[in-house]
């Protein structure tokens, strides 16, 4: 989804994900072998279809979808997420799962008042009360072909926790080595980072002290060698922006934790203003939270924003005197990056410094950059704007290509093109393959796309 963010006094006015916007790619556009063609499920009409990429071919899955917003595959399973509160305000809601058999049913006993959900390879994992009363969370694992009963699809009555000691306020978790990562009360009072066997086997290992804020950012990345994790460790503070985000290295063989800037922690809005960019952590100093006075949209206000990035040792990286929106890397200490005002610009990062500073001419009013990956390998960096689609060459010029004009992008990784719903035809479901051609899937704009996979 694209980034909420906004400058009042220059052409970049407003910012959201809901606007009509245009896409710029970065990489080739070959007209090579042609693209594996993928299974896309989504919600339309609270029914769940399935449609091909290569062909538009749709398949109704089940008839009564509820409201299924996302979902995730299971063994023989497919796993959706429905909220249980339409319109906002939920703190839970109600995990599915049906056979991909072509039932066009729901298979019985969804998992119901769920904080949280993953998956991976044939089990669901999910944050839940615990069946004794409890002040605190816990996380479950469970088989995705579990048949045993459950009470008013309270599946965790005849589970055993894998985790415990969760705070409703935290509940993201992550897999890693064969390891669950999350956040837990030690002592029943201090917010800590832990990890324990993703089977439930073995003693908690706490990691430092803090939390993983609760939002579908990414905290968390990995090299060879070691697992880099950026800590909320003030989470209870909800009413000011203070200086407590820390980055920490932990050893993947184990090891201690080291805190890689304990004496100058960054600023909380700064952080949740920015993202990682594989090797780096983009960041604003200076941000302010605001509301847009058009729609009461919130997002970020760069006009006093400077930009820095935080790289794997630590080290703080001035990057922008107008802010960076959003950053990706193109190449071996390679960027491109999108400004406060969403102008283009590519630089190199090495060493604690930044080189080759240089801005792109031919595309303005840019302020969504992404990657496109396969086997975890860059193919293509997509950046939005609203003035067209454009190609950044191997010599970082640019040229401007047809024009796709979209409201929202959905990104897959090992997915050839990309999804995106469609502003000049009813918001469609549209499909952008590598060699340029767009083709329409849905027959009316989805209420989600929940998945994709590869067709076999």
């Amino acid at each position: 989804m694209v980034s909420h963010a906004y400058r009042t006094h220059r052409s970049l006015a407003r910012i959201t994900a809901f606007v009509t916007l245009l896409l710029l790619v970065v990489g080739s556009l070959s007209a090579g072998a042609a693209d594996r063609p993928f299974y896309v499920y989504y919600n339309e009409s609270d029914r769940l279809y399935r449609v091909r990429t290569d062909n538009g071919q749709i398949e109704l899955v089940v008839k009564s979808a509820h409201a299924y917003l996302r979902g995730s595959r299971a063994g023989k399973y497919l796993v959706c997420w429905s909220d249980s509160h339409p319109g906002g305000g939920r703190e839970t809601g109600t995990v599915h799962r049906f056979a991909m058999d072509g039932s066009l049913q729901a298979t019985k006993g969804s998992i119901s008042s769920v904080y949280e959900f993953s998956t991976k390879g044939d089990s669901i994992y999910f944050v839940a009360k615990p069946p004794k009363p409890s002040e605190t969370l816990a996380i479950y694992r469970m088989p995705s072909g579990y048949t045993k009963p459950e009470r008013d699809g309270n599946y965790q009555d005849s589970l055993p926790p894998i985790a415990d000691g969760i705070d409703k306020r935290f509940t993201n978790f992550e897999f890693i080595d064969g390891k669950i990562f999350y956040t837990a009360l030690r002592n029943g009072s201090e917010h800590w980072i832990a990890c324990k066997s993703e089977n439930g086997t073995g003693n908690v290992t706490w990691i430092c002290k803090g939390a993983f804020s609760n939002s579908y950012k990414q905290w968390i990345v990995e090299t060879s060698d070691f697992i880099y994790m950026l800590v909320n460790t003030d989470p209870t503070e909800t009413q000011y922006s203070t200086s407590c985000m820390v980055l920490y290295k932990v050893p993947r063989k184990g090891g201690k934790a080291v805190a890689l800037n304990a004496k100058k922690p960054l600023d909380v809005n700064a952080v949740y203003s920015g993202r990682w960019a594989d090797d780096v952590y983009v960041y604003n100093n200076g941000i302010k939270d605001a509301i847009s006075r058009q729609d009461g949209i919130r997002g970020w206000n760069f006009d006093n924003a400077v930009g820095y990035a935080l790289d794997l040792a630590g080290r703080r990286i001035k990057i922008s005197d107008d802010g960076v929106i959003e950053m990706a890397r193109i190449g071996a200490n390679q960027y491109v990056y999108c400004d406060g005002y969403g102008d283009v610009y590519t630089c190199t990062i090495k060493g604690g410094k930044v080189s080759e500073k240089k801005k792109r001419k031919g595309a303005s009013e840019i302020f969504y950059v992404r990657n496109l990956k396969s086997g975890g390998k860059r193919k293509s960096t997509l950046m939005a704007g609203y003035k067209g689609t454009y190609l950044l060459n191997a010599d970082m010029t640019i040229k401007k290509l047809i024009g796709v004009e979209w409201e929202t992008v959905f990104l897959f990784d090992d997915m050839d093109g990309y999804l995106y719903t469609n502003a000049g035809d009813k918001n469609r479901l549209y499909y952008l393959s590598s060699n340029g051609k767009a083709r329409a899937l849905t027959q009316a704009k989805p209420k989600a796309v929940l998945y994709v996979e590869p067709v076999k």
